[in-house]
């Protein structure tokens, strides 16, 4: 499965089954910038996303500020190194797979982002699909394996107290 987090705008397009993973989203500078985080961020900040994604959607939306949107994660990356933008706010591990040793940059502040979790994309006519793959990911849930792969892929990282995967009926074992 490829990774992709619900968005109300996506919802209009596609149908999505119950979550089974969350989020963070981190905003990356220059080093020495004067950001140091989400809360630094303001309107004269030049904050880059690319373009549809959910940064894109929480910059706008959320923190209720103006963009500069980017067509790729390489592109809004270069100009956080040469400057023309003083943030970038990316997908965690995206962030964490570009800012390299040497690159001047930093990610300043990682938070989670439970309001749009990952789940399946599915056509939104076919409920039969929608269902089949919610029992699937419930009954993976509550055998435990997801906790298992959820410890081997992602060690270090805690689950947030305000959520859960799959139906919210079965217990996360």
């Amino acid at each position: 499965s490829s990774s992709i987090s619900t968005t109300a705008a996506r919802r209009e397009n596609v149908g999505f089954t119950n979550g089974y993973d969350f989020g963070y989203m981190a905003v990356v500078t220059k080093n020495g910038s004067s950001v140091s985080g989400f809360d630094s961020l303001s309107e004269s900040t030049r904050i880059g996303v690319v373009q549809g994604t959910v940064q894109d959607d929480y910059v706008s939306n959320t923190l209720g500020l103006e963009p500069v949107r980017f067509p790729d994660y390489n592109t809004v990356y270069a100009n956080v190194k040469n400057g023309q933008v003083d943030a970038w706010v990316a997908p965690s591990q995206q962030a964490t797979g570009q800012v390299k040793e040497g690159d001047d940059t930093t990610i300043a502040e990682t938070i989670i982002n439970t309001e749009n979790f990952t789940a399946y994309a599915v056509n939104s006519e076919n409920q039969p699909l929608i269902d089949a793959l919610n029992a699937g990911l419930d009954a993976v849930i509550a055998d435990g394996t997801w906790s298992e792969l959820t410890k081997e892929w992602y060690p270090d990282r805690e689950m947030p107290t305000d959520w859960k995967p799959g139906s919210k009926a079965v217990d996360v074992k």
